[in-house]
Parts: C-alpha cells; sequence; structure tokens
C-alpha cells in the first residue's frame, strides 16, 4: 500500500533535472492536427493528473512504450488508425521519479508508481507541479520503459517542446524505437 501523499514541501526540496530528446505519441488519427495538445488529459485525467484540475501531456520514451500504453488503457481493445507524433524537448527542471534515490526521499517505491489506484499518483502529480516542475520522468505502467508526463503551463522560458513529425502509426511493433532521451 503507497504512502499518504507527499507533503507539498519535500516534493519542493527534491532536486530536478534536464532532460533533451526525443519522444512520441500516439494520436488518433483524426487528432493529428492536435497531437501536442494536453485537452484530453485535462478532460479526463491521467495517472498523474486529476480530471479537471490541470493538463498533462504523456509522451513515451519510443513508440514500443506507447503502443504498450494503448495496449494496458483499452484492454487490449483494438483501436486506430493512429499517428505517431514525435517530440523533441529540452526541459530545465524535470522531477525523475525513475531515480531510486528520488523515491527513497519521497517514502515510495517504483510499484507505487503503476499501481491500478491513481489517487497518490495524481496527488504527487500536482504537487510537482505546484513545486514548478516542467515535467516527470516516470516507469511505464506497461513495462518497460519510461514516460515523460509534461505540464505545458509550467514550461520555463529556456526550455522546449516541439513537434518534429506526424506519421501514420505502422502497425504494433513491440521492438520499434528506442530511447532518445537523455536526462542530465
Amino acid at each position: 500500500m503507497p504512502p499518504e501523499p507527499t507533503r507539498p514541501e519535500g516534493v519542493a526540496g527534491l532536486p530536478g533535472r534536464q532532460l533533451r530528446g526525443q519522444f512520441y505519441r500516439l494520436v488518433p488519427q483524426h487528432l493529428q492536427d492536435r497531437a501536442l495538445s494536453p485537452e484530453g488529459s485535462g478532460l479526463y485525467g491521467g495517472r498523474y493528473n486529476p480530471k479537471r484540475a490541470f493538463e498533462a501531456l504523456y509522451c513515451g520514451e519510443g513508440p514500443a512504450v506507447c503502443w504498450a500504453e494503448v495496449r494496458k488503457t483499452t484492454g487490449g481493445r483494438r483501436l486506430g488508425p493512429f499517428v505517431l507524433a514525435s517530440v523533441m524537448v529540452k526541459l530545465q527542471r524535470v522531477l525523475d521519479l525513475t531515480d531510486h534515490a528520488v523515491l527513497q526521499r519521497l517514502g515510495l517505491r517504483p510499484e507505487d508508481l503503476v499501481a491500478s489506484d491513481w489517487a497518490h499518483t495524481q496527488e504527487l502529480g500536482r504537487l510537482a507541479r505546484q513545486a514548478g516542475f516542467e515535467a516527470l520522468l516516470v516507469p511505464s505502467a506497461a513495462p518497460p520503459g519510461r514516460n515523460l508526463v509534461l505540464f505545458p503551463d509550467r514550461l520555463n522560458p529556456a526550455s522546449s517542446v516541439h513537434l518534429v513529425s506526424v506519421e501514420p502509426a505502422e502497425t504494433e511493433n513491440p521492438n520499434a524505437g528506442r530511447s532518445h532521451g537523455t536526462a542530465t
């Protein structure tokens, strides 16, 4: 059982990392012109953002991570067609929740971040956003892999998020793509 939600001052005191690299999003084809829109997460919520509280943009470190997340979210139902958006990020302050030292300071275990109850991760997302983090680097709930959860309204002026390309998502290939993001 995960601990009680972290106190705001505990999250605010955590170190942030810079992150530069390429990440991906699978987007329904009819929404391809809004590939970088976080609107859906604002309306429906997500693992790290409560419904109608604030928006977050969810990206995977590779196409295979994106497909795994879609399969988990849809319960394996076949949906589509999708497009694969390639996103280049340059971020100044990312909370790296894949770092065991950070999790230890928060009193969390990696499995707490992928639990079926989202209350604790949504609270963690709220606190990180409130503390000025631009994004979270998190383990995928459909392992292996990592996700980047961006808070677009918290981007530093020196940070950037750019759409590189939008292409038809061919098929579900679990071996496609590789990590392009690097935390420094």
